[in-house]
């Protein structure tokens, strides 16, 4: 037992008595600190939060994110008294705290000192009843901080909002001094902690005995009633329900600190009629959804992914809790054990010859080998013969056009961009892919978009009776309650889907055990996604057996078996351990010297002559986002991952492409000398707009280096691109779209005097809402877009 006396009021011991809680809090402020990075600065996740009022149930998606917020919020906030139970200790100067080296029971709530007393004093015990509670200064911040901490967690999920809002609308801010009123709110909490200060608060608000009466529940009240308000009046992804979703945020910060901090009578009269059933509620749902995602991370989508991400992080929070209290009954460092023992045993096993956990999937199944390809140079001269006699049937005037396409990555977005926009040109006109197509090249998600529009193309070209890739009835009004004719195009109902809660639980979950302890046979993160892109795929198109799932050269084109040699698509991706591009490619570029033999050709040193990899998981090789997708591994060969790494457009392809090319029509022109005026090379960029700042931002020494890194990674290929002659570029852009139609939202828009429509945030990473593909899909039907779409196949 130990006893810890009033400490001096000068400035210099609170600060030490507040460096020393912070050391004992040292996980929980790690925890938040991981949770500020993720959810203001890490890509694929910063901006899920903006957009967690788009998904159709955010009735059930936002409420639950709360809840987690909660949970974490209170596991920060008790943790301490849980390891520790405060005691009274009565004395002649009163009753001050005491912390015994014993636990509470494993299913008892923990209590504050404070609120022991309150207890005490409530039950009837003498001493209680005759002393008043007192504390020295690192008794009240040992009493306060832990609550002022879970306080911190919820609003840095609140500015989080305030921080992409205002790199989505381009500097502007949803409070007064946009970042910069978090560091004052961080500010004022710490002020919170000087017991001196908070006195005098208390004393003033004394002096109106009602509002000390009834402030703190009224307070209490009024933040739930506010907060279920402000959820009732979202639209589904408007500016407004940004600030909706922040003022949320901040009440459900200001709700938790007022319930932590007050023993109002009311206050813990609630706590213990309700509170603590609930919060025990809240936290068995929270554990059992880690549970549950451990074994099966695709079973609870519905949450979306922002509360997926929350939900793991308190999972592993809870672990290292479970793991202090079992080296708290032996008395050893168990956690600090365990932790170090982990990291030791993950480079173990990443070395293993024999760890195959993130082997690249591959098919026995395979109908071409690599031998049989083409060399780039044979199908260059032979998709010029086959289109001959189109090319000369026309004069200088009317050259014919000849297309090479180009898609930046950028997640889900980027993919559907690049399926829509393709999908837009193949309807208005086939011969776009059977006769123009030259090769298609990208990076990232624009590389999976190109590959899931190449294998429904070639399909329709074979098969008369195939889906089209446009529906033939849709509607332009949005309404989550009648989702059948909402989509234009079947590449909005593919992408349609979470295709991230699947990784952020396998990496937090059942991969980190993996890694760890090689136990257990299962897929990893980037086999399911795999799966979910076959699945939707099919479904979506109503195909016989899994196409996605064939075999990489199945689609390989062939000299003969058409009129027109199909067109070629190069996948990328980036090899670990040279930094290389490396391409997948249904022909063979290592004769092509100083053009496209420079690139590693992947699969002609695929070690497996009686495998190949299917092109899904090309597809996903080329997508791997760091950590959010392992990088792939091939036995022998090496690791690969996002071909954005190397060039996030897949432009310098695309180039070497268009040599090959002009090679094959040049060896035409030396003999017809009009030849080379009758066609014309049009380089076909799919994009995303992206804001530029009105002004420049600096930036510190200590983070230069790092944004020059990464500005220099997406800058190289937009100069690249520079270079390109007949450059056509289509870029993705979020506009407005009719709002949900409901009887609620035509409430809101009379009260708010809106016109109808919401213009929703589309995010970068592998979560797209209904809103946000609507979003692009009517970007799709702008005249802009249509006249330069109109004008890649134009005889011109």
């Amino acid at each position: 037992m130990k006893y810890i006396s009033a400490p001096t009021e000068k400035i210099s011991s609170w600060f030490v008595f507040l460096i020393k809680e912070m050391q004992n809090r040292m996980m929980s402020i790690i925890f938040i600190m991981l949770i500020f990075i993720m959810l203001w600065y890490v890509p694929q996740i910063n901006d899920l939060i903006l957009v967690l009022n788009q998904t159709c149930n955010h009735w059930l998606a936002v409420p639950m994110f709360f809840t987690s917020l909660i949970v974490f919020a209170f596991f920060i906030s008790a943790t301490g008294d849980y390891f520790s139970p405060p005691d009274i200790l009565y004395t002649k100067k009163g009753a001050f705290p005491m912390y015994q080296n014993k636990r509470s029971k494993y299913l008892q709530l923990p209590k504050d000192a404070k609120e022991v007393f309150v207890d005490a004093q409530r039950n009837g015990h003498e001493l209680a009843q005759t002393s008043e509670f007192k504390e020295g200064r690192g008794q009240y911040i040992r009493r306060v901080f832990p609550k002022v901490l879970g306080s911190i967690l919820i609003l840095v999920a609140a500015f989080a909002i305030n921080h992409t809002f205002s790199e989505v609308y381009n500097g502007e801010s949803i409070v007064i001094g946009g970042d910069w009123s978090f560091i004052v709110v961080l500010v004022l909490m710490l002020l919170m902690l000087n017991q001196s200060i908070s006195k005098w608060v208390l004393s003033l608000i004394s002096q109106v005995p009602k509002v000390a009466k009834y402030g703190p529940i009224v307070i209490t009240v009024i933040s739930f009633i506010l907060i279920v308000i402000l959820g009732f009046l979202n639209r589904g992804g408007t500016k407004g329900d940004s600030y909706r979703l922040f003022y949320a945020l901040v009440l459900l910060a200001v709700l938790f600190l007022t319930i932590s901090l007050s023993y109002n009578s009311y206050i813990l009269y609630i706590k213990r009629k309700i509170g603590g059933k609930l919060i025990i509620a809240f936290i068995g749902i929270i554990l059992i959804s880690y549970f549950i995602l451990f074994f099966n991370p695709m079973g609870l989508k519905v949450f979306t992914p922002i509360s997926i991400i929350m939900i793991c992080v308190i999972g592993i929070y809870a672990t290292f809790n479970i793991l202090k209290i079992i080296g708290s009954r032996l008395e050893l460092p168990v956690l600090g054990l365990v932790l170090l023992i982990a990291v030791c045993l993950a480079i173990y096993n990443a070395n293993k010859e024999n760890f195959n956990h993130y082997e690249a999937s591959s098919t026995d199944v395979i109908k071409h080998k690599p031998s049989e390809r083409l060399s780039l140079n044979a199908y260059s001269a032979r998709w010029v013969q086959d289109r001959m006699e189109l090319i000369k049937a026309q004069d200088s005037t009317q050259p014919f056009p000849i297309i090479i396409v180009s898609a930046e990555g950028g997640g889900s977005r980027a993919g559907l961009w690049s399926f829509l926009v393709q999908s837009y040109l193949f309807d208005n006109n086939p011969d776009y892919f059977e006769k123009h197509l030259f090769g298609m090249s990208g990076a990232s998600g624009g590389g999976v978009g190109n590959n899931m529009f190449y294998t429904q193309a070639y399909e329709l070209l074979e098969n008369s009776s195939a889906k089209p890739l446009r529906y033939s009835s849709w509607s332009q009004g949005y309404n989550c309650d009648d989702d059948d004719s909402g989509f234009e195009y079947r590449a909005s109902t593919i992408y349609n889907q979470d295709y991230l809660s699947s990784s952020v639980a396998s990496v937090m979950g059942r991969d980190l055990f993996k890694n760890i302890t090689d136990i257990g046979v299962f897929y990893d993160r980037g086999a399911l996604l795999e799966f979910q892109w076959e699945d939707q795929f099919k479904e979506t198109f109503e195909r016989d057996g899994n196409p996605l799932g064939a075999a990489y050269l199945d689609l390989m084109p062939k000299v003969g078996e058409h009129r027109y040699i199909r067109p070629l698509i190069i996948t990328n991706v980036t090899e670990l351990q040279s930094g290389e591009r490396v391409v997948i490619s249904p022909v063979s570029v290592a004769s092509d010297t100083h053009n496209m033999g420079v690139f590693k050709d992947l699969l002609s040193v695929y070690p497996n002559q009686d495998r190949m990899i299917k092109r899904s998981t090309a597809m996903s090789m080329n997508a791997r986002f760091p950590y959010v997708s392992p990088s792939a591994r091939i036995t022998d060969v090496g690791q690969f991952g996002d071909a954005g790494y190397y060039n996030n457009v897949g432009g310098e392809v695309a180039e070497r492409l268009r040599v090959a090319l002009v090679r094959a029509l040049d060896s035409v022109s030396r003999i017809d000398s009009t030849f080379s005026k009758k066609y014309v090379i049009k380089n076909l960029v799919l994009s995303n707009y992206t804001e530029q700042p009105d002004k420049v931002v600096y930036s510190s020494q200590l983070l230069a280096p790092l944004s020059t890194i990464a500005n220099a990674t997406f800058a190289h290929p937009k100069q690249s691109e520079k270079t390109y002659t007949n450059v056509i570029t289509i870029q993705s852009k979020r506009v407005e779209i009719p709002v949900d139609n409901t009887s609620i939202t035509r409430m809101i828009q009379t009260l708010s005097e809106s016109d109808g429509t919401i213009e929703p945030v589309i995010p970068l990473g592998r979560y797209l809402s209904r809103a946000a593909v609507r979003s692009l899909e009517f970007r799709l039907n702008q005249e802009e877009v249509k006249k330069q779409l109109d004008s890649v196949l134009m005889y011109h």
